[in-house]
């Protein structure tokens, strides 16, 4: 029996027997040597399947994974897809990341986008690598776990035009300095 085949019939036999409705089970492989698969269903009991927040379906894809990996003898990795509630998710996801982009590039202030799991962190480091040449991004820890960091790489100038041009610290004539100096509001109002 092939490794497709066994991971199709567990999964056929897990969802069949959690009692809920769902239809279209399809599984595909995404890398058999490394035993990657991709288990997609649609079922009309999709907030059951997938909980708050997805963690239902988290954890119904580690059952899914262990049970694979039994079966298998060996490491095996599921995605699991409840009526595309994660490529909807991923969609959303990289909507606020082009928001934190778009930012980024106007005031050239580093962005933070907080919460984000180990795998959606990865998915926006690709993502950024892939669609931004001019942003990098870095993840640090935070107050409230691992924070996703995002801004202009070195030498690029941010794109925002209500900045006014910085005074010049070295005029090259004695006349260019007096100038500076009157343009400096020394009580400042003008700041």
């Amino acid at each position: 029996m092939s490794s497709l085949t066994l991971v199709t019939d567990i999964a056929q036999w897990f969802f069949t027997n959690l009692g809920l409705d769902f239809s279209d089970l399809e599984v595909t492989v995404q890398d058999e040597e490394q035993h990657i698969y991709a288990v997609k269903i649609h079922s009309e009991d999709s907030a059951l399947l997938i909980g708050l927040h997805g963690r239902t379906l988290e954890e119904m894809q580690s059952i899914l994974v262990q049970m694979c990996e039994n079966a298998l003898g060996s490491f095996c990795l599921i995605h699991l897809e409840i009526n595309d509630y994660l490529a909807e998710k991923q969609k959303k996801l990289f909507a606020v990341v082009d928001r934190k982009v778009d930012l980024a590039r106007k005031n050239g202030i580093d962005q933070v986008i907080y919460e984000l799991t180990g795998y959606e962190r990865k998915q926006v480091h690709a993502y950024i690598g892939d669609t931004y040449p001019d942003i990098e991004t870095k993840s640090i820890d935070g107050d409230k776990g691992r924070e996703l960091h995002l801004r202009l790489k070195e030498g690029i100038a941010p794109t925002g035009s209500d900045t006014p041009p910085p005074i010049s610290l070295k005029p090259s004539k004695s006349a260019d300095i007096v100038a500076d100096l009157a343009a400096l509001d020394l009580d400042g109002a003008n700041i």
